[in-house]
């Protein structure tokens, strides 16, 4: 791919000002590992493969409305920034840093009209639902892996539209449903590979998790009530996981997918 090829996505900014302008603003800044089927499992990826090194830094790129980053800071001792070309997102992103009583760097701008100037900055950059609303997310991901240290980490995590929740998705808001990229995890595991990454971790994750649907469109106080419901019908796959070591990986009945991948040689 060349540097100056335009990367052209499925969505556009404004759409992503309305989205996060509906969204009720969680009480909680951080994730959740003990009571989140999805927390709980990225949690768990997280401190097994990433090290836990203080000022290794880390890029989230789309980054509104965070509770990651936070995360990293408060668990890993990472020096986080994070980039997001919306207003409210970027606010939100802000505001659970200081909630959370963190420090980062949070950029308002298009990722890749600063690009050129985050290359080779970064220990890891970390994508949670970006690169399947793009016309080629291999594109995505390697422009993403431009951006990390030789032997830095790409941490890509998209749902799981060619499973069961893309047609719920659909049902709910077909709007939101036609930004998404159908990616299987096979196709996210190429798209690492052919940018030259070594795939280390590849996973179908979150059985049967409702949490994946966009429900902005209901208005801030429904769609509490709704995710709310659903992590509560999360508990038994969470439960049955953390307790009796019952972990169904399916293509199908998986909501998201999770690729870890290395540039370069291995970190010593």
């Amino acid at each position: 791919m060349k540097e100056t090829e335009p990367v052209r996505a499925i969505s556009d900014s404004e759409f992503w000002e309305h989205a996060y302008h509906g969204v009720r603003k969680s009480r909680r800044c951080l994730p959740n590992p003990r009571w989140r089927l999805g927390h709980f499992e990225l949690d768990r990826v997280f401190r097994q493969f990433l090290p836990r090194k203080s000022g290794l830094r880390l890029l989230e790129v789309g980054c509104g409305s965070s509770i990651w980053l936070p995360y990293f800071v408060r668990e890993f001792g990472y020096k986080v920034s994070g980039v997001d070309y919306t207003l409210n997102g970027v606010e939100q992103a802000k505001e659970n840093l200081a909630r959370a009583g963190c420090t980062g760097n949070i950029i308002h701008a298009d990722f890749f009209d600063i690009e050129p100037r985050l290359q080779n900055q970064f220990d890891f950059v970390f994508s949670f639902g970006v690169i399947e609303h793009f016309e080629r997310p291999g594109d995505v991901v390697a422009r993403f892996a431009s951006c990390l240290r030789e032997g830095g980490i790409t941490i890509t995590y998209i749902p799981n539209i060619p499973g069961f929740i893309g047609p719920l998705l659909k049902w709910v808001d077909r709007p939101f449903y036609q930004t998404h990229k159908h990616i299987d995890k096979q196709e996210l595991v190429r798209y690492h590979t052919e940018a030259g990454q070594d795939v280390f971790f590849s996973s179908y994750i979150q059985l049967l998790d409702l949490n994946q649907l966009h429900l902005g469109k209901l208005g801030p106080r429904w769609a509490h009530l709704f995710h709310g419901a659903f992590a509560a019908l999360d508990l038994p796959v969470l439960l049955a996981d953390r307790f009796l070591g019952l972990r169904v990986r399916s293509p199908r009945f998986s909501s998201s997918i999770l690729v870890l991948a290395r540039k370069g040689p291995r970190q010593g």
